[in-house]
């Protein structure tokens, strides 16, 4: 590969990064507005299916965005690898430390898969206890 393919490259992982944590975004609102519209509504059977649902809906997006991150932190590394001068150019400075860490990105989709789950428990609570 030449430095214009890894530019490509780069800017591909980057645009599906952006598209699968748009889709993660969207889930996560489209989960909070149907509890705060209707989830007083569900029956609590209505509601485990919906949340089983999101949770596995809000993972998949999520998962991939992630996953797309590492990758490339590897594909910029490989770049650094094979054209450092270059790569300096259009990168800055060249990542350094492990691939796998716990990064800010898992961190977010994490916290805010709970908030939306406590926001429904929240939201439903009262209903339920009533019955």
């Amino acid at each position: 590969m030449n430095p214009a393919e890894y530019m490509e490259l780069l800017q591909l992982i980057g645009d599906s990064i952006g598209f699968h944590a748009m889709n993660a975004v969207a889930i996560l609102f489209a989960y909070i507005t149907a509890i705060y519209v209707v989830g007083p509504k569900l029956s609590r059977l209505q509601l485990s299916l919906v949340t089983i649902l999101y949770s596995f809906f809000y993972f998949l997006p999520s998962a991939t965005s992630l996953q797309n991150i590492e990758r490339s932190i590897r594909v910029s590394a490989s770049f650094y690898e094979r054209f450092p001068d270059e790569a300096l150019i259009y990168l800055g400075a060249p990542v350094s430390g492990e691939l796998f860490v716990i990064n800010p990105a898992m961190f977010a989709y994490f916290l805010a898969w709970v908030a939306s789950l406590v926001f429904m428990r929240d939201r439903t609570h009262e209903r339920h206890l009533s019955e």
